[in-house]
Order: structure tokens, then C-alpha cells, then sequence
């Protein structure tokens, strides 16, 4: 073996060491590229998956708040129910007790009324009570001939 051949082996050697290490290199970078490659496709599935997500409990808390909306127009609107269904109750309680009111008014001028002519009848009889004792008295007085004077007079006398 001379020194050709050793030359002819270690340049054989020598490129097979590098074209071995430009593989080596080329498949580390290929492996490399796909665990990359991997590793974005992972993070896209990741980023999307986030995003649908969020999308899902952003839905998720749109429909809570409708329901908390809806939830509190019905309570509103029983409330409203209500206090309109108290209002007409006691509206109708002061309609009735207006109507009592008046009937007991109308009664009361009825009675005022009535004891009015009642007192102006009394007045009336009063005054003819009156004239006929006036009129009662002259004719004691002519029957007599005293004056009622005379007569009190002649009574008293001891």
C-alpha cells in the first residue's frame, strides 16, 4: 500500500465524512424544518382552538345576559302587574267609599232639609199659637173688663 492509495483512503474518507456530515446537516435541518413546521401547525390548531373558545364563552355569556335580561323584564313587568292590579284595588276602594260618601251627603241634606221645614212648620204653629193666646187674652180682657195688668193686680191682693 502506498502512499496513493492512503491519500486515495483518506480523501475517500475525508469526503465521505463530509458528504455524511452535509447529509447529516441536510436531515437535521429537514427534521428541524418539520418539527417547526410541527410546532407552528401546533400553535395555529392552539391559537384557534383559543379563539373558538373565547367565541363559545363569549356566546355562552351573551346568553346569560339575555337570560339575566329577560329574567328581569318579567320581574319588572309582575311588578308592574302588580302595583297596577293595587292601584285599580284601591282606586275601586275609593270609588266606593266616594259613593258612600256622597250617599251619606245626600242623606244628610235630605235630614237638613227636612228638619229645616220642620222648624219653619214649628215656627209657623209657634206663631199661631201666639195670635190665638193674643187673641185669647182680648177676649179674657173684654169678658173680664180687666186688663191682663188688673187681673195680676187683683190676684195678688192679700
Amino acid at each position: 500500500m502506498g502512499l496513493l492509495e492512503i491519500i486515495l483512503i483518506v480523501v475517500a474518507v475525508l469526503l465521505s465524512l463530509g458528504v455524511g456530515f452535509g447529509m447529516g446537516f441536510v436531515y437535521r435541518k429537514k427534521v428541524a424544518e418539520r418539527e417547526i413546521g410541527s410546532a407552528e401547525t401546533e400553535a395555529t390548531r392552539l391559537i384557534n382552538e383559543a379563539i373558538r373558545a373565547g367565541e363559545n364563552r363569549k356566546k355562552e355569556m351573551l346568553l346569560e345576559a339575555k337570560d339575566e335580561i329577560h329574567k328581569s323584564r318579567t320581574e319588572h313587568e309582575k311588578e308592574v302587574k302588580e302595583r297596577r292590579a293595587e292601584l285599580s284595588k284601591q282606586e275601586r276602594r275609593l270609588e266606593q267609599k266616594e259613593a258612600a260618601l256622597d250617599k251619606k251627603t245626600e242623606a244628610f241634606e235630605r235630614k237638613e232639609e227636612e228638619l229645616n221645614k220642620r222648624l219653619n212648620k214649628a215656627a209657623e204653629t209657634q206663631a199661631q199659637a201666639e195670635q190665638l193666646r193674643g187673641q185669647q187674652l182680648e177676649i179674657l180682657e173684654k169678658l173680664s173688663g180687666l186688663t191682663q195688668e188688673q187681673a195680676k193686680e187683683h190676684l195678688l191682693k192679700p
